[in-house]
């Protein structure tokens, strides 16, 4: 970045979260979360105002011609071809605010904007992690689970928009016979037979995110979602999670082929639940993708997310960087 006005060049990444907005400005020489500049939060439930106190945040790097570029994460569904937040989204106050517009050309100046899902932009700085290791890697996959379930997709080095953007938490759990050796797990059978359980998703019900989601594994397990971190290890809910999750996994992987899948979210604090996905992919794949055929190769193949809580502020910088 080139210092203006004795300031150094800084990139700024937004997140728009469900209960608040974070941002964070840090320098383009060490464009990294640990050496901000600032950092600002405000809660999201009044978009006019949010957004205003975003602006207000922003002004003095616009103001002083700084800023060379902003990245946006933000909360799904989101309406690529009209630049705004969908008219389906279950947050009806944000429905077709247009985030772009309103922190463009913040003080008349000039900076690339970049906005994609709070998912998209996490895969997108997964991918470049990955591009560390493997300059080659072209594709990266990237899934959240936490109250709901979000896959974040990087194909040919680019975020997977297309027709909308990837909702992988909505596709079907693969049950009984699916993946023939790879059986129900035994307390979702149990839950299905004995409690009518249909999956916790109002409109696709045995989804990923049906089955895997605070909320359905709260109701697997009989507790309340906030009593989940309260349960063993041993506990069979979470072979419930792991199975589909590790659905999921051999979904994209049979799919879109990623060269890498990295899960992250809220549920993922439980660090078990990894050795459990990795073993039920390898057993539901199979030895049919070869190069995952020998089981070691799945924990290069399926990792932890890095970035925490912090994912999305992560990848909305990462967003930023790439127009650099």
């Amino acid at each position: 970045g080139s210092a203006v006005g004795g300031l150094e060049g800084v990139v700024a990444a937004v997140e728009l979260g469900g209960t608040s907005i974070e941002c964070i400005v840090v320098p383009s020489a060490r464009p990294s979360l640990s050496s901000s500049v600032a950092r600002h939060s405000v809660p999201s439930s009044s978009p006019a105002d949010a957004l205003a106190s975003v602006v207000a945040f922003l002004e003095p790097f616009a103001a002083s011609k700084t800023l060379t570029a902003l990245g946006i994460a933000t909360f799904g569904p989101y309406d690529f071809t009209r630049n705004c937040i969908h008219e389906s989204s279950p947050k009806p106050a944000w429905r077709s605010v247009n985030v772009l517009e309103a922190l463009s050309g913040i003080a008349g100046h000039t900076y690339d904007v970049v906005i994609d899902t709070d998912v998209n932009a996490p895969a997108v700085a997964e991918y470049e992690i990955l591009k560390r290791t493997n300059p080659q890697a072209s594709s990266c996959a990237y899934i959240t689970c936490g109250t709901g379930v979000g896959v974040g997709l990087v194909v040919n080095g680019q975020a997977v928009r297309g027709l909308m953007h990837p909702e992988g938490g909505k596709i079907p759990c693969a049950l009984a016979g699916a993946f023939k050796n790879v059986p129900t797990p035994p307390l979702l059978v149990e839950a299905m037979q004995d409690r009518n359980f249909t999956g916790v998703d109002e409109k696709h019900g045995m989804s990923i995110e049906g089955i895997a989601g605070s909320h359905a594994l709260a109701e697997l397990a009989n507790v309340k979602p906030s009593d989940l971190p309260t349960l063993d290890d041993s506990h069979p809910v979470w072979e419930c999670a792991a199975h589909a999750l590790a659905s999921c996994c051999a979904t994209l992987t049979l799919m879109v082929s990623p060269e890498r899948v990295v899960i992250g979210g809220g549920i993922l604090r439980r660090r078990c639940l990894y050795v459990m996905i990795r073993d039920k992919v390898h057993a539901m794949l199979d030895g049919y993708v070869y190069p995952l055929s020998d089981r070691a190769k799945l924990d290069t193949y399926i990792v932890a997310s890095e970035q925490g809580d912090d994912a999305g502020l992560h990848g909305a910088l990462s967003l930023a960087l790439r127009t650099q």
